[in-house]
């Protein structure tokens, strides 16, 4: 009753908030553990009455609470135990994440120190934004949110503390709990893209070996085939100012430009003939080695 909360308020020293009611009605909320809580109603209408059967559903309510805590409590120590969690994630081979959709990190495995050089604590809590050298796996993570879809993946690059470039071949996927969370699954694949790159250099080469192979069969004058020859490296192999071929005399003493791609428009013509003296490398070349 009214009177009877009015005095166990002031022998206990409780306080409500608000207006207090006419009568209260506590169940206790018990699990296999024991006592976890209590199931209380306020009555404001001295009119309402519970029967008998109000009762025994207040109490299986409060049977069925006592079940959902002891579920929900344990899900959540084994989520938040970092020993569990640790020893799962940090153990695996690949970089495992939590980030929001504004590319907030909430959660990042220890792998990330062996493959980028980051610490977690240096990531955690911050925006991938922030971080200049992870620009790439930011975009897929904004496009990845725009496009809402279930999962995705794709091979990025991104840069270390120490500058040293990576290649992550990355799943991202929703988490389970929050459409607003998205899991990251990152593996380092920078040995077999770097593989990749070689053999896609040694294909381009192989291309452009038969391009010359063309041009120097061509029925063409040798001062346009040299300067087709000279084209083909000079468009596809080296980023250079100028190239060129010549012809040595040695009873002259001279060497006669053939064919020459300058980006220079001051230096020398195909014909132009350039005495040995001129020549600080010369010495190598008639000995038959590079000059550098």
């Amino acid at each position: 009753s009214k009177k009877e909360i009015k005095d166990l308020c002031k022998m206990e020293g409780l306080k409500f908030e608000g207006k207090v009611p006419e009568a209260l009605l506590s169940i206790p909320i018990i699990n296999s553990k024991g006592f976890l809580g209590a199931f209380v109603i306020h009555i404001y209408n001295k009119n309402i009455k519970f029967s008998y059967e109000d009762l025994e559903f207040f109490k299986f309510i409060t049977v069925e609470l006592g079940a959902v805590i002891e579920r929900k409590q344990w899900h959540i120590q084994l989520v938040k135990s970092e020993l569990y969690f640790s020893s799962l994630v940090d153990n695996a081979s690949e970089i495992i994440g939590v980030i929001d959709n504004d590319g907030v990190v909430e959660y990042i495995s220890g792998v990330i120190n062996k493959d980028i050089g980051y610490e977690p604590n240096e990531l955690i809590g911050r925006n991938l934004s922030e971080f200049p050298g992870l620009k790439e796996l930011m975009d897929f993570v904004n496009e990845w949110t725009l496009n809402k879809k279930k999962s995705d993946a794709k091979i990025i690059k991104v840069f270390g503390q120490n500058g040293q470039e990576k290649y992550l071949d990355v799943l991202i996927s929703n988490t389970k709990e929050s459409k607003d969370k998205i899991v990251v699954n990152a593996k380092d694949i920078k040995q077999r893209v770097l593989s990749d790159i070689k053999k896609e250099s040694k294909q381009g080469r192989i291309s452009i070996i038969h391009k010359i192979e063309k041009a120097l069969i061509s029925h063409k004058a040798l001062e346009f085939i040299l300067k087709d020859v000279l084209g083909i490296i000079y468009e596809s192999v080296v980023d250079l100012d100028r190239l060129s071929i010549s012809l040595i005399s040695q009873t002259e003493k001279t060497i006669k430009l053939l064919a020459l791609i300058s980006n220079d428009k001051r230096s020398m013509g195909v014909g132009d003939v350039i005495p040995f003296s001129a020549l600080p490398g010369l010495r190598s070349i008639l000995n038959k080695q590079v000059y550098v």
